[in-house]
């Protein structure tokens, strides 16, 4: 890899200008922005776009970490142009997110304790983490039949003290459907969405007939009306009792085209966006190097219990093409979307 890829670096390049920031935030917000905020702004996005380049070119000892933390500048810099008043004074100097007992889980004993990575959880605290659900409106911006977003849908924050686990994250994101099979023996919680199309205050739309499909829409009871069509299945619902649809950003179909998927939300009441998830996902990659470095060099290079690593590392490549990519459209499509 080579950092943010350059398509990706087009797409975000108003944000290394403190011009092009003013100009974006008054797009989308209406207002003036001061030199001071502006500056702020461009310089979390430099060191966003810093932290990637250098860990494209570094070792894997340290690569997650660094991805994490270009991950988190960049989302600094989301956060401070998608909020109307104030700057970094306002943002909290915590991750948003904390570990949960990990300690107890990756013992001594490194052989015993990688294969309970799946266990790993993480629970949302005051920080950045929630400061990135709260700006984006934990909204996922989706590609249904374009290479630019064109839909929408915003979901009501989860409570702050619900736990996720490893496999609860890596289980729900499209492009690591494969490796995660490959890791547990289980199917993702995710399925291939085919001919969606809304018509007044329905959704419709087609999805393989696949083993865990029931499972996969447990949470939305009696909304969906689902009917077998052949090998397929013919899905309807409101518009306000939609499912959570995510896309593929590294395994794409047609062309420039990001796949599309529907996803299980992680019970009745929790739902986050791709980019909350994909944060969380980096936030597991960082702190499992920064903080059981024994274990993460185990796993990346001693060969030890490590039928987790091909995840892992489609994770890494999945979080430096998609993560840019989302920050990016969320940004075009605010100001697009109230300039219209």
């Amino acid at each position: 890899m080579s950092g943010i890829p350059q398509e990706t670096v087009r797409l975000l390049r108003p944000l290394g200008s403190v011009d092009l920031v003013k100009r974006t935030f008054n797009e989308i917000h209406n207002l003036t922005l001061s030199t001071t905020r502006a500056k702020q702004i461009v310089a979390s996005y430099r060191q966003g776009q810093e932290y990637f380049n250098n860990a494209a070119k570094s070792d894997i000892s340290v690569k997650p970490l660094l991805l994490f933390y270009g991950i988190s500048n960049l989302s600094r810099s989301l956060t401070l142009i998608l909020t109307a008043r104030g700057g970094e004074e306002t943002l909290s100097p915590s991750h948003g997110l904390s570990c949960e007992g990990w300690s107890n889980l990756l013992e001594t004993d490194i052989g015993i304790s990688l294969p309970r990575l799946a266990e790993l959880s993480v629970t949302r605290c005051r920080g950045l983490f929630s400061s990135l659900m709260e700006k984006t409106e934990n909204t996922v911006f989706l590609h249904t039949q374009s290479s630019k977003t064109d839909w929408s849908a915003s979901f009501d924050p989860p409570s702050a003290d619900i736990a996720l686990s490893f496999s609860d994250v890596t289980s729900r994101i499209p492009d690591l459907m494969s490796e995660y099979k490959l890791w547990t023996g289980n199917q993702s919680l995710v399925i291939c969405v085919h001919e969606i199309s809304a018509v007044n205050d329905l959704v419709s739309f087609k999805v393989n007939n696949q083993t865990n499909i029931a499972e996969i829409f447990q949470y939305a009871g009696g909304k969906l009306n689902i009917k077998d069509i052949g090998r397929q299945k013919q899905v309807e619902a409101a518009t306000d009792d939609i499912p959570l649809f995510l896309n593929s950003f590294v395994h794409q179909s047609f062309g420039t085209i990001p796949n599309l998927f529907a996803v299980s939300p992680t019970n009745e009441t929790t739902t986050y966006s791709q980019i909350c998830l994909s944060f969380m996902l980096s936030y597991f990659l960082g702190m499992l190097c920064r903080y059981h470095p024994s274990h993460w060099m185990a796993l990346s290079r001693d060969g030890i219990s490590d039928t987790s690593w091909p995840m892992i590392e489609a994770s890494m490549d999945y979080l430096e093409i998609a993560y840019p990519r989302m920050v990016a459209e969320c940004i075009n499509y605010k100001a697009e979307r109230n300039t219209a």
